[in-house]
């Protein structure tokens, strides 16, 4: 009996003995999936380094974010030795400083992540990144703080004097728990936020520009939904340029090549480089991939339109406005879409065709897309038919007239005052100039109110001509036209300070500029400071001022 309970003992020591070293093995073996992180800066020095571990033989991995913060170019260095570029970042957060992302390339070895969490007092390990065998250290769970509702942020007590930043703690199965954060008040306590959590962490249409990823050059994956797909592409669009940017639409096409958006604008690049065969590749693979066949000829016509207004290459006969109507045309036979249509007669007219052209927008102006643009671009139909005035203006009115007042309208309120304006109808003007100011709801640019004062010192407006002058230079501080302006308005009100202080603020700006000189002596002289301003005067006669020496002949001394 004692024989039998001896052998008892003897196997389940080695059964023990069996399952530990399995685990150990198992611990081991994630010390190969462990690799050295670093980033770059655009001059091509450091910027920082770290570790992180392999997920997913695809290339998956996860490391610390804030290493990514501003660098140009990442790179990993696995267990092997094997150097890789970092591709996209496919999750991130800030507030954990922990990150996914994958390599361009495969993994050499791999960690899952643990589904089960450790418990207090549990005991883990910390694998740090070793191209031989790792020095694997014991850590226990010293206590758990929750976050975000059900995930663990661990405290460990670990005992290691090497770099192991971002180096994962994994369970004795080898699962990847989280990833080596230091702690600030002592150095036997290592932090890590359950790994687990960054598969909550979804890319948006607006990741792209996430103020954690400011100034960092690594691409961020493409969301899974193809509209915030292409939001990202819009604003990668604002963002970058080069080879950036044709990564983020070369990565669009592969994962949605059912959608128009990454042939659309690898043909304009395409074309912005003059490689029009290139671009009528991509448009001919679009419309064999892409469901809508209308919406890519349609793509395709103002693809061509544009570049030939742009007069890139005058001497191409690859792209012409006949090859543009054909596009526009083929997408109208596909779908009578009204937009369509609309890009016929802007083809038409762009080639010189201006009555067929008038006809397509007359004919808009009673489609269901009824627009103030079409009135407008009729008017400039009828414009270059040399058609009577009165015509004209019976259309530039209906842009406005045939249309409640709204943002809508408002662009063509500014449109006719301009008209009025050089008609010298300068009332009419402010009247029309008025009315757009409030749609705006005050918000135009500088050069608006810059016409508008134009226009009010002609109608003899001088305190609105004032207003207008005055926030123009708000709008737009360092314009020495503006200064000058006012300087005169001041100077023709007999504010002579005010009119000495706006020209002396022009000739800092500009000074080479002679009516602030002109200004500013006659200020001067008003001011009965004869001789200063007579300085000023021939200051501008140096510069060229036809005007100076009749002022200097009156008012010299």
């Amino acid at each position: 009996m004692q024989k039998i309970k001896s052998v008892f003992i003897t196997l389940f020591l080695f059964t023990c003995t069996l399952i530990a070293y399995a685990q150990n093995a198992k611990v081991t073996q994630a010390g190969k999936a462990v690799f050295t992180l670093t980033t770059f800066k655009a001059d091509g020095s450091v910027l920082a380094s770290s570790h992180g571990v392999f997920l997913s033989y695809d290339g998956t991995a996860a490391a610390p974010l804030k290493p990514f913060q501003g660098a140009a170019k990442a790179v990993v260095v696995d267990a092997n030795g094997q150097t890789s570029n970092v591709e996209v970042i496919t999750a991130f957060n800030e507030l954990y400083d922990m990150c996914k992302f994958r390599i361009k390339g495969n993994a050499p070895a791999v960690c899952s992540i643990a589904k089960t969490p450790l418990a207090q007092g549990q005991q883990a390990w910390l694998i740090p990144y070793s191209i031989k065998k790792p020095d694997i250290a014991k850590a226990t769970v010293r206590r758990i703080e929750k976050f975000n509702v059900s995930y663990n942020f661990y405290i460990f007590n670990v005992n290691t004097s090497m770099n192991t930043v971002g180096c994962p703690f994994v369970n004795d199965n080898g699962e990847v728990v989280g990833l080596l954060q230091p702690s600030a008040t002592d150095d036997l306590e290592k932090h890590a936020a359950e790994l687990g959590f960054l598969d909550t962490q979804k890319i948006n249409g607006l990741s792209i520009n996430d103020p954690s990823l400011a100034g960092c050059a690594v691409r961020v994956a493409l969301p899974d939904d193809v509209n915030q797909a292409e939001l990202t592409i819009m604003v990668a669009k604002t963002k970058y340029s080069g080879q950036t940017f044709k990564d983020y639409v070369s990565d669009f096409m592969k994962k949605f090549p059912q959608s128009a958006t990454g042939y659309q604008e690898m043909a304009r690049l395409s074309a912005e480089d003059g490689k029009l065969a290139e671009a009528d590749d991509y448009m001919s693979r679009a419309l064999r991939n892409v469901t809508s066949k209308a919406e890519v000829h349609s793509i395709y016509c103002d693809l061509i339109y544009r570049y030939l207004i742009s007069g890139k290459d005058s001497t191409q006969t690859r792209w012409t406005f006949g090859k543009a109507l054909s596009e526009a045309e083929a997408a109208y036979k596909l779908s009578p879409d009204p937009s369509y249509s609309h890009q016929r007669a802007q083809v038409l007219y762009a080639e010189g065709n201006y009555d067929k052209a008038y006809d397509i927008f007359i004919d808009l102006t009673k489609s269901k897309m009824r627009n103030p643009e079409f009135f407008y671009e009729a008017a400039q139909c009828k414009t270059m038919l040399k058609a009577p005035q009165k015509d004209i203006d019976a259309l530039i009115d209906s842009c406005v007239t045939a249309f409640p007042k709204g943002t809508l309208t408002a662009p063509y309120y500014l449109i006719r005052g301009q008209i009025r304006q050089s008609r010298k109808q300068y009332r009419d003007a402010l009247a029309d100039y008025n009315v757009y100011d409030t749609l705006m709801l005050g918000r135009a640019d500088h050069s608006f109110y810059y016409t508008r004062y134009q226009a009010e010192i002609e109608a003899h407006w001088w305190k609105q001509a004032l207003n207008d002058i005055s926030h123009a230079l708000v709008l737009k501080p360092d314009e020495p036209t503006y200064y000058a302006c006012l300087a005169s308005l001041e100077l023709m009100l007999n504010r002579s300070d005010e009119a000495e202080q706006a020209a002396r603020r022009c000739v800092e700006l500009a000074g080479d500029y002679a009516d602030g000189y002109i200004i500013l002596g006659m200020a001067l002289i008003k001011k009965g400071k004869k001789a200063d301003g007579v300085t000023y005067l021939q200051k501008a006669k140096q510069l060229g001022d036809s005007r100076a020496q009749a002022l200097i002949d009156k008012y010299g001394v």
